[in-house]
Order: structure tokens, then C-alpha cells, then sequence
């Protein structure tokens, strides 16, 4: 899929809604482990803080996580969030997948190592 400036506006707004729908439900003390298992994106808004605050997928983030094809080829400058993507996709599928195998490849020591970091905190 190809991603346009404007279809990322759209995007945006549409995740913001989710994220606010997703909140009042949680106010409201409605069930939400459904949401949260067919949305990554809201599985780390309800597990994950960030300065206390949950935690808010990007948009391009939101695209890839709850994308349904097998295969994801991604073309982002670096320092933005594809390790942090993979890491949630990573624990998504250990927490709902039952009997799973989360490999972790990379070209180098390295990034393994910190990709693991990112996982494991």
C-alpha cells in the first residue's frame, strides 16, 4: 500500500478517534481485551507508558502494526520507531498467540541487542 500525504492526514484522524473511543471505554469500565487484541496499536496504548502516559503509536506505526499482509516492506528514514514497531508486533504475538516462537533477527549483534532492550523494557 502505498501511502500518500493525504491518506496519513486521514490516517491520523481516524487513529485519534480510535485512541478517544478506546479511553472512553476504559472510563466507562467496558471490556476492552477484544480491541486489544485486534489492535496493536491499542495494545500499547492500554500496556505501555511513556511519562506516565500511554503510550501513542505514529501514524505510519499504526499502518504498519495493523497491517494484515504476512509481509511488510518498509522504505522510513532511520530514528523513527520501526525497531519500537517491531518490538510491540514481537510482544503482541508472544501475548496472543498461543504457543508462538518471537525470533529476533539482525545484521549485527547490535541491533539484536538493542532491539531486545526495547522488548524487554
Amino acid at each position: 500500500m502505498l501511502v500518500t500525504e493525504i491518506a496519513l492526514e486521514e490516517k491520523k484522524v481516524e487513529l485519534d478517534k480510535r485512541f478517544s473511543d478506546f479511553e472512553s471505554d476504559l472510563e466507562a469500565g467496558l471490556p476492552v481485551l477484544g480491541k486489544v487484541k485486534f489492535d496493536k496499536s491499542l495494545f500499547s496504548y492500554f500496556f505501555f507508558r511513556t511519562s506516565g502516559e500511554p503510550f501513542r503509536t505514529r501514524v505510519f506505526q499504526d499502518i504498519i502494526l495493523n497491517d494484515k499482509n504476512q509481509l511488510v516492506l518498509l522504505d522510513i528514514a532511520r530514528q523513527r520507531g520501526k525497531s519500537l514497531a517491531a518490538a510491540i508486533e514481537a510482544i503482541h504475538t508472544a501475548y496472543f498467540v498461543p504457543n508462538s516462537l518471537v525470533i529476533i533477527i539482525s545484521h549485527d549483534l547490535k541491533g539484536a541487542s538493542e532491539l531486545l532492550f526495547k522488548i524487554k523494557t
